[in-house]
């Protein structure tokens, strides 16, 4: 069980590693994740905070997320401002 478990959160993790590819904001990595690997919303948010207390390579991702979601934030509403939306 415990190996299942484990082989579970690498998939996981390697697909919200796909997602920071696809310069995806969490909010839009939960709703993939959960939409075409019919994961939990809730799984992929515990598993990206996870993320974030684990070795130098995934903390770079929780950072490229981090400053993702900050750069959509700033952008989004600055185009929103200007009619660009």
């Amino acid at each position: 069980m415990a190996d299942s478990s484990s082989s579970y959160m690498h998939m996981v993790q390697h697909l919200i590693e796909k997602c920071l590819i696809f310069h995806m904001t969490k909010e839009e990595c939960m709703d993939a994740l959960s939409k075409h690997a019919d994961i939990k919303p809730i799984i992929t948010s515990t598993e990206i905070m996870t993320l974030g207390n684990s070795t130098v390579k995934t903390k770079s991702i929780m950072l490229l997320l981090i400053m993702h979601d900050l750069i959509q934030l700033e952008f989004g509403t600055r185009n929103h401002q200007y009619g660009m939306n």
